[in-house]
């Protein structure tokens, strides 16, 4: 009798264990569609202590830095949005197996800088994303970094780079 009681109550705390995983997924899940929302100050309010948790998976917690950094940056908090987009970048960085998410954070990171003015910084970041997509023959990536290069070019008034991007931006999305 006192082996199933243990038994039991093994099998409770692992269950218990399970579950407080599968919320703090849900909790994600539940703050990625806050953003679609456009509710980010309720992201930020429930990403940072998902993070802090040390539940998510690694990738989870570079897509959840990346989700962070976006609501910073569209709540006008720009330091926290930086901080947070090199928190995703580091974690990332040289994961062979999910190089979409690395990508996808450069192109985020890219907005930022254009956003605060840092059009060069913005460039670079965007063409380094290009290189990844280019790679993984991700057009629908290639056609948004093209439209977005074609946005900086013409804020620069540099018209036949605008065009060229945007020819870039049709092809891609044609394929």
């Amino acid at each position: 009798m006192r082996y199933i009681y243990i038994l039991l109550l093994i099998a409770g705390i692992v269950s218990s264990t399970l579950w407080g995983q599968e919320d703090i997924h849900q909790q994600l899940h539940r703050s990625f569609l806050l953003e679609q929302q456009g509710q980010f100050d309720k992201v930020i309010q429930n990403v940072p202590p998902l993070i802090a948790s040390n539940a998510l998976s690694r990738v989870e917690s570079g897509r959840a830095w990346t989700l962070l950094g976006y609501a910073y940056k569209e709540q006008g908090q720009f330091q926290q949005a930086q901080n947070a987009y090199e928190h995703s970048l580091r974690i990332l960085e040289g994961d062979t197996e999910h190089v979409a998410d690395y990508a996808n954070t450069l192109d985020y990171f890219a907005r930022y800088y254009r956003a605060t003015g840092q059009q060069q910084v913005a460039m670079q970041m965007w063409s380094k994303a290009a290189r990844i997509d280019e790679q993984r023959n991700d057009h629908g990536g290639l056609a948004r970094i093209y439209i977005s290069l074609a946005g900086l070019a013409i804020e620069q008034h540099h018209i036949n780079d605008a065009q060229r991007s945007l020819e870039k931006a049709i092809a891609e999305s044609k394929l």
